[in-house]
């Protein structure tokens, strides 16, 4: 029984050292890690102080030196509002077409001249077509009505033969049968029949003449339409093979996007001419701050409204104030949490000798200095 009380106890004690082992461990990884944050703290501290420090700096410029500075800043906000304004910019061309302007620029301006004159021609040709169209609808209606009369003539001289014969026969049948002579009725009838004649005589060789001088201007007209066609054929090859060339609908499409090019392109210049004045502002204004012994002007220059505005310059200073207070208040912890675990480690090393070499140890492996 002597033996198996021994024996726990040993167990017991090896699991309390083992503890305490691991608490020392855990002490030491706070401690490291604590005095890492304080070292990282302290550098933001360090930075947030320079910069209040700058802030001063500016605050206290005299006269001459602050209007310089001020000046300076307000030529890098209004171009920096101006190449913000100009990055906004967007052409509606795709890659596509601002490939297709790019690649035929030179030619472009006196290319749009030339197809809007061809387009102008074109259109007249239609034009040119649609009168001929209406001449044509004219002409065949001419045609069908001396047709028309044509056919009412031959009517016409058929009946007229008809009555004028069957009076005759009747005269004749009243002379032989009654013996009687209609001599008035039978002058009448043949001068009537005369005069009839001669009216269809003459209205029908109008009626011809007139048909023959339809189909003539008929032919002329089909002749003349033709030639139209033909051109209007060639004129549209030709502005197809141009919209195909510019991948357009038409020239009023084509002006669009040149326009909307040289737009981009324009817009492209002043880019550049603003970043070149933005860059020579900006560094005359970090060689003015780094002349007035501010630590950090490459950061100022992203500070030039406060520069400008003092309201801004106040509103940061109180930001800065505030993150300094936060940053004491970490540093403050993180202290807290050493000296406290530097406590603990004290204590668990004054329980044994045994113990205190075992934190001692510890604390060497960590870099931390004794209890």
């Amino acid at each position: 029984m002597g033996l198996f009380h021994k024996k726990d106890k040993d167990s017991s004690q090896a699991e309390i050292k083992e503890d305490y082992e691991n608490e020392v461990r855990t002490l030491c990884e706070t401690i490291d890690n604590a005095n890492l944050q304080i070292k990282i703290i302290r550098k933001e501290y360090d930075e947030v102080n320079r910069f209040l420090q700058d802030a001063q700096i500016i605050d206290d410029l005299p006269a001459e030196p602050k209007e310089e500075l001020v000046e300076v800043a307000k030529h890098i906000l209004e171009l920096r509002k101006d190449i913000t304004k100009l990055n906004s910019k967007r052409t509606e061309l795709t890659e596509f077409e601002f490939g297709i302007m790019e690649k035929y620029e030179d030619v472009l301006p006196e290319e749009i001249k030339r197809l809007k004159k061809e387009e102008e021609y074109e259109l007249v040709i239609k034009s040119d077509l649609k009168k001929l169209s209406g001449e044509k609808a004219v002409l065949r209606y001419e045609e069908e009505t001396e047709l028309g009369k044509k056919s009412f003539l031959s009517k016409l001289g058929m009946i007229s033969g008809i009555v004028i014969g069957l009076l005759l026969i009747m005269y004749l049948t009243l002379y032989i049968v009654f013996d009687t002579f209609a001599d008035v009725a039978f002058l009448l009838t043949v001068i009537g029949g005369i005069f009839m004649a001669f009216y269809i005589f003459l209205e029908t060789d109008k009626n011809s003449k007139a048909l023959k001088l339809n189909a003539a201007k008929e032919n002329k007209l089909i002749s003349l339409t033709n030639t139209v066609k033909i051109k209007y054929v060639n004129q549209k090859a030709s502005l197809d093979f141009s919209h195909d060339k510019y991948a357009v609908n038409n020239v009023m499409e084509l002006e669009y996007r040149y326009n909307q090019y040289r737009a981009y392109k324009e817009d492209e210049m002043k880019r550049k001419k603003a970043s070149s004045t933005y860059e020579f502002y900006n560094n005359k204004y970090k060689e003015l701050l780094t002349e007035y012994r501010v630590h950090d002007a490459e950061v100022w220059s992203y500070q030039a409204d406060a520069v400008v505005d003092r309201k801004e310059m106040v509103e940061i200073r109180h930001k800065l104030n505030d993150r300094r207070q936060k940053i004491r208040e970490k540093l403050e912890k993180n202290a807290n949490i050493i000296t406290e675990s530097g406590v603990r480690l004290t204590e668990i090393g004054e329980k044994s000798p045994e113990l205190s070499v075992m934190v001692n140890g510890m604390m060497e492996l960590y870099g931390i200095g004794a209890a």
